[in-house]
């Protein structure tokens, strides 16, 4: 039996596609949770940094961004000058680490939970019962006192 064989048998298997649904559970709640842990965390950290940013602006009397932020020493607000950028440039990467996890996460979810559907599918054609033989009747008998078929 080569590995595609072995791999087909095991991902059709019951405990193999039921293994598979609950991997892609997993995976799933995990990409919901981490979607919720980026609104309670980098959102207020977004949020100050552009605080901060309007209270410069307010200073310098001109709308500025975030690349075109330079902050000197003569600033009244130089300290908040720091903090904006600094602030703004921890949301920002924190948000791309996480959404370079949420796409590892949401790959894996997709590939278990297609992996565990075929398995379902294809459950009943890879694993035959085993008491029929190639021509279609059975090797049991039934037996006359309880109703139960026995293998021959």
């Amino acid at each position: 039996m080569n590995f595609f064989e072995y791999a087909i048998n095991e991902f059709s298997s019951k405990s193999g596609y039921t293994f598979l649904f609950k991997v892609f559970v997993v995976m799933a709640t995990l990409y919901f949770l981490s979607l919720m842990k980026v609104t309670s965390i980098a959102l207020p950290l977004e949020a100050d940094s552009h605080k901060l940013k309007y209270a410069i602006e307010y200073e310098l009397k001109k709308e500025i961004s975030f690349n075109d932020l330079k902050c000197n020493f003569e600033m009244k607000s130089y300290q908040d000058c720091k903090l904006a950028i600094y602030k703004n440039d921890l949301s920002t990467k924190s948000l791309e680490a996480l959404a370079a996890f949420q796409g590892l996460i949401k790959l894996l979810a997709y590939l278990t939970g297609i992996f565990s559907i075929i398995g379902f599918i294809f459950n009943p054609y890879v694993h035959k019962k085993k008491n029929i033989t190639n021509t279609g009747k059975s090797t049991c008998k039934k037996r006359a006192c309880c109703g139960r078929y026995v293998a021959l």
